[in-house]
């Protein structure tokens, strides 16, 4: 009973490995990329739902919050990596949207509190930040540009 050695599996492409310099500059083909053709991302809020990014971290949130502010920074990089492909990102904050994990009375109060912790008064609705992205989408001289749509969280 002879041991045959296993055979290593290759995690990744034979060849060198790209840089991540050369990986943000050709994602895909450049063929398939029309240079007046928009890029927008979206940037996810803090943990606390209230506050965006740019506001303070409070106590738990700094794996998040430095998250968003990646998010931010490899928006104006990348705008500069793949000029003149436009790069944009949107800033929500709280959304009402069946994807918070509340229980439904848990839910509405989480709505009401952020919405009286912001100066509108009142929480996005999913059409709301639509609207953001077409807009970027449809602007052509927008790039390296992050919206917040907080309902003014940010002032608050």
């Amino acid at each position: 009973m002879g041991c045959r050695p296993r055979r290593r599996l290759r995690s990744r492409p034979a060849g060198p490995p790209r840089s991540p310099r050369r990986r943000c500059r050709n994602p895909v083909p450049r063929r398939w990329i029309h240079p007046d053709g928009p890029s927008v991302g979206r940037s996810a809020g803090r943990p606390d739902g209230i506050r965006p990014c740019r506001r303070p971290p409070v106590p738990g949130s700094a794996v998040p919050s430095s998250m968003c502010g990646a998010i931010e920074a490899l928006t104006r990089a990348l705008a500069v990596e793949l000029a003149p492909i436009r790069v944009n990102a949107v800033m929500p904050g709280v959304v009402r949207s069946p994807l918070w994990n509340f229980p439904d009375d848990l839910r509405e109060q989480f709505y009401a509190d952020s919405a009286a912790a912001t100066p509108l008064r009142r929480i996005a609705e999913a059409d709301d930040i639509a609207r953001a992205f077409v807009f970027l989408i449809g602007q052509p001289h927008a790039t390296a540009a992050v919206l917040t749509l907080d309902g003014g969280a940010v002032l608050a």
